[in-house]
This record gives structure tokens, sequence and C-alpha cells, in this order.
């Protein structure tokens, strides 16, 4: 009677759950119904997220450590990420750190993106797909996919033989009876929980890795039989590929369901635990994982780029972005050229739009202090490299050519290192001149060489901005007048400047106007942010000097 009993709790648990699951999909496909096109709320950098893509070989395509930090990219991927599963994350995530470079590769994941935003249909079932291998899951499908999993320390039939023997010796022991059959079966016992409790270290963190890898077949058996899927054009060719490399990962959605279960009452964890029953099929799935391990890896990537496809074509429906046109570069050695209109920097809720529209492949911004100059030089940037990868931009207008982006703006020194700011520079900036050999790229600067006296700055300045403008498409900012004058002709000068309020109060409208900066404003903010007037007084008596000194100077030598 009591078997009856716990078993009727146990049905009416698992109906519960899957009465509850079903009800929960339901509802989080009409939230991603009536919220497409809306910014998803996420906390935080996820720091998984960067997993799948330190999986794949070679820096040479790869947007490097500095530029990645420069341009604020962790919190550009979160601010954007509107895709439904970890796997489509960390494929978004792969498709901002690198980059494409070719222009068929860029048309092809355009067509799957607008695939997505042009079908509802389409969109809605990949969804429904998306939802049932489970928000969040497949966190951690790299870790068993591309790296190994160690054997047991007991060789796996020696396990499978184990339980059998358990069962034996003790039935054996109490049917005969027999204190040496029973003794037997007690130290099998006491070995059983020893075995388990030595594995679970190994194979905890692993399990439900394991059990997206089933999900994950199961996906992709779903998507092969979608309708609105094979009749979409950019998803067959992975849709083919798919269903070649199905029949030989079947068996694993049978080795890997229900891989780790609990029931409300624990009672399976005794089982688990004396009879070994989840370290045997754990190590017995990840022996056929092994030789599955290639076909898998694609399908992750293909399920993982469906929902980066989703989370694109939503991003695609906020009013400040637009399509790019990327078009492939006049030759090799033709700069690239960049024209855009509005640009605007994702990160800035209410952020000011700026034209980029050159009469040369290169511009020095000068400006006031906290005018925005290095907000424009990293809207620039950004915007290149999301033009190149979730081909949406944030500006009403984007045309341009594949680049690589290198940038040097936030440069700190190392202490533990020994590292100065000065050398930390020079190393950043001799990163982007080699890097800038393998072709065409955006090269962003803000205040190189400020670790050192101004003459030496403004010469290796000049001598670094001079090197790259004969190939590539270069963004710089400066506060050193002097780079513009030797710099004219091969540069276009721009800059962003202070305006006066009604009070007499200094503001910034954070607009880029052509030409050189007039005049700086440094020490005027000394006074606006309260400091001593003696401090302010005496500054400005040393600039005025300073600058009769040189008028001084200029009509001597003319």
């Amino acid at each position: 009677m009591g078997l009856w009993i716990v078993g009727a709790l146990l049905a009416g648990w698992l109906v519960h759950r899957f009465v509850t699951r079903r009800a929960g999909d339901r509802l989080r496909r009409e939230q991603l119904r009536h919220g497409w096109g809306r910014p998803f709320e996420r906390e935080g950098v996820d720091p998984a997220r960067p997993l799948r893509e330190s999986m794949d070989a070679g820096e040479h395509e790869r947007l490097d450590d500095q530029t990645w930090r420069d341009l604020l990219l962790d919190q550009v991927v979160s601010k954007l990420d509107r895709t439904i599963t970890a796997a489509g994350s960390q494929a978004l995530y792969r498709w901002i750190r690198r980059p494409l470079l070719d222009v068929d590769a860029l048309r092809r994941r355009n067509a799957m993106i607008e695939a997505m935003g042009r079908d509802p249909a389409l969109r809605a079932e990949i969804q429904a797909l998306l939802l049932e291998f489970g928000e969040g899951r497949g966190k951690h499908l790299p870790r068993v996919l591309w790296g190994s999993i160690e054997e047991p320390e007991v060789p796996l039939p020696v396990l499978r033989l184990l339980p059998v023997a358990l069962v034996g010796s003790i039935a054996a022991g109490i049917l005969l009876p027999s204190l040496l059959l029973l003794g037997v079966g007690a130290a099998i016992f006491a070995a059983n929980i020893v075995i388990h409790n030595r594995a679970s270290y190994t194979i905890a963190p692993m399990m439900l890795a394991l059990e997206d890898v089933g999900r994950l077949v199961m996906v992709a058996q779903r998507l092969v039989q979608l309708p609105s899927v094979a009749r979409t054009e950019s998803l067959r060719p992975a849709l083919h590929e798919i269903e070649a490399m199905l029949p030989g990962t079947r068996s694993l959605v049978r080795r890997t369901t229900m891989l780790h279960f609990n029931d409300p009452f624990d009672l399976s964890e005794y089982l688990k635990t004396v009879l070994l029953l989840e370290v045997i099929r754990f190590y017995g799935a990840a022996r056929s994982l092994r030789r599955l391990q290639p076909p898998l890896r694609r399908i992750l990537d293909v399920v993982g780029d469906l929902d980066a496809a989703q989370s694109a074509a939503s991003l695609r429906e906020d009013p400040a972005t637009c399509i790019p046109r990327i078009d492939a570069s006049d030759g090799a050695s033709a700069p690239p050229r960049i024209r855009a209109e509005d640009l605007r920097n994702p990160l800035l809720a209410r952020a000011v739009g700026n034209d980029l529209l050159l009469p040369s492949t290169c511009l020095l911004v000068s400006g006031s202090n906290m005018s925005g100059k290095t907000t424009f030089l990293r809207t620039v940037a950004v915007n290149a490299v999301l033009a190149q990868s979730v081909c949406v931009v944030y500006a009403t207008s984007y045309r341009g050519a594949p680049v690589r982006v290198a940038s040097c703006i936030g440069i700190a020194d190392d202490l533990l290192t020994g590292r100065s700011y000065y050398r930390a520079e020079l190393d950043a900036i001799l990163r982007i001149v080699r890097g800038a050999e393998a072709g065409p790229c955006l090269v962003v600067l803000d205040e190189i060489f400020r670790g050192t006296n101004p003459l030496e700055r403004t010469a290796a300045a000049v001598a670094v901005l001079q090197h790259f403008a004969s190939r590539h498409l270069v963004l710089a900012a400066t506060h050193d007048l002097e780079i513009g004058e030797q710099m004219e002709g091969a540069f276009t000068e721009a800059h962003f400047c202070e305006v006066a309020t009604e009070d007499g109060e200094l503001d910034f409208d954070y607009r880029l106007r052509p030409g050189r900066i007039e005049r700086p404003n440094a020490i005027a903010l000394l006074a606006r942010t309260g400091f001593p007037e003696d401090i302010v007084q005496r500054a400005t008596q040393l600039v005025e000097a300073h600058a009769t000194r040189a008028g001084a100077h200029a009509q001597s030598a003319g």
C-alpha cells in the first residue's frame, strides 16, 4: 500500500512539473511576441559569454583585448543581447569579437537576419524551439564539445558490473543464507559509495552540460522538420548540413535524457549512490560523445547563430538603427572609407548623433576637455564593429568597406609588472602598427604618447599618424594643436567645444564642428569645478605669459 502511495505522489509531481513547464513556455512565447523589437533586461556581464569564442583557434581576425576594453564591448554586447539561450548569447559575443571581413559572408549573415525579421512565422517557430532548448541552457556546452572528459578511475565495464554484483550477493546471502555473501555485498556497498563520492567531484560540473548535449540534438531534430525553415533559402545550407550529421547523434538523446534526475523525496539519491546509476550513465554518455564532438560542435554553432540572428533582427526594429551597406574594398593599396550620418553610441540613452562624412580618409579631432572627443572615437569604432558583425548600426545611414578595427584609448600603467604608462603606450601602438600589416584598418588613437614630454610626443605622434595615413582610415583625438599644424593636408580636422549658457556657465552640445579648436578650456574648468581662486589666476597668468613669448618668438623668426 505504501508503494502505491509513493508512486501516486511521484506521478502527481511529474504531471505538475510538466504542466507548469508547458504553461511557462506558453507565457514566455507570448512575452517574446509582444516584446519583439524591445531591449531585454539583463544584469551585468555574463562571465560564460566568451566561452564558445575562446575555443576558436587563431587571433588573426579577432579584436584584440585592448581594443575590446577600449570600446567597452562587454557592455555593448550586454546592451544588445536579445538572445534566448546561452548558446545564442555566446554566438552573439563570437560574432562581435570576430567581425567579418569577407563581403559574401556578411551578405549571407545579413540574409539570415533579414529572414528572421521579415517572416513572423519563421521567427515564432525558431523562438519556440529555442525555448524548448531552455532559456540560459547550453552555457557550458563548449567545455564538453571542445574539451575532454577524463576516463573514470575504475574502468567502465567494472563500474557496470558492481551494481549487479551488489544486488546478486545480497540476494544470494539472504536466500541461501550466507554471512560470507552478505559480507561481500556489504563490501561492494561501501565501495560503491566511495566510488560515487569520488566521481561526483569530477562529473558534477559537467552533468548539466552533458544533459544539454541531448537537448541540443533534440532541438536539431525538430529544426530540420520545421516547414518555415525548409522554405527559407538563407537557412537551407545549414539545414542540409545538420540533416547529414543527425543520424550518428541520435543515440546521445537516449544516453543523456534524465541524466541528472531528482525526485521530490530524494529517494533517487540513494539509488544513484549505491547502484552507481549516475556515474555509469555519465561515463557511458561521455564515451559516445568523444567520437561525435565534431558534428555536435557544428550543430551548436548553427543553433547559436539562429538565436543570434533573431536577436539582431529584433535590434533592427529600434528606430535609432539602420542596416549598413558594406562594399568590397577598392583595392589593397586604397585606404578604406566610411560614410555615416547621425552616428550614435548604443550605450548612451540620450546620445547626440554626429556625421562622419570625410573628404579624406583621416580625421584629427581636437577640442575642449569633456566635450565628447573620446566618445566620438568610440562611437565610430563600435559601429564599424557592429556593421561587420550583427549587420546593424546606430545611425540613419552607414556605408563602408570591411576593416580591421584597432584602438589605443584606455592605457594604464602596471605597478605589479613594473610597466610604466609610456611603455604601455608604446606596446599598444606597436601592436596596432604590426597588426595593420594584415590589411586595411580603422585605427583609433586617443591622445597618443601623452606619457612623455611635449616635444617628443608631438614628433612621435606625427610620425605614427603619417605611417597609418597612406593605407588606413585613421581617427585621432588630441589636445596638441601642433600635431594638426604638421599634419595639415593629410588629415581633415574637426573639433568639439563648449557653449556658453545664459547664466555664463560652460555647457557642451557634443556636436562635431569642422576645423581646429580655437581656444582650450582646461583652466576655465578649474574654476568651474571649485579650485581656489589663486590657483586659477596663477594658471591663467602662466598661459598668457607663454602665449606672449610664443608670439614674440614667431615675430623674431619672421
